[in-house]
């Protein structure tokens, strides 16, 4: 099963990175800047426990993994992380890792 086959969805933090393509976030200079982003959607109740999560920060590390350097170029030096229901994404665009809030 891949990332998008997958009831987790982690393709919905993927595509919160294309939205913030353009804005201020990416934009500015070389200020310390972080976006968090927070998966609220429906399909996010079908994460259960830590290892939903484990499997969901897999794909969407797929995910990135496919367009890295898009991401890498919109992001414009901007710290990505992404805040799960028990786990926490830091730099999923950089050295990342998981760590439990």
């Amino acid at each position: 099963m891949t990332g998008r086959d997958s009831p987790l969805r982690p393709d919905i933090s993927a595509a919160a990175l294309n939205r913030k393509r353009g804005k201020a976030i990416f934009k500015e200079g070389d200020a310390g800047r972080h976006l968090v982003i927070y998966p609220n959607s429906n399909a996010s109740s079908l994460v259960s426990d830590v290892e939903d999560e484990q499997t969901a920060f897999g794909f969407l590390g797929e995910l990135i993994e496919v367009n890295l350097s898009s991401y890498v170029e919109a992001s414009n030096g901007c710290l990505v992380h992404v805040l799960g229901k028990e786990l926490v994404g830091f730099d999923v665009l950089g050295v990342a890792r998981l760590a439990r809030r």
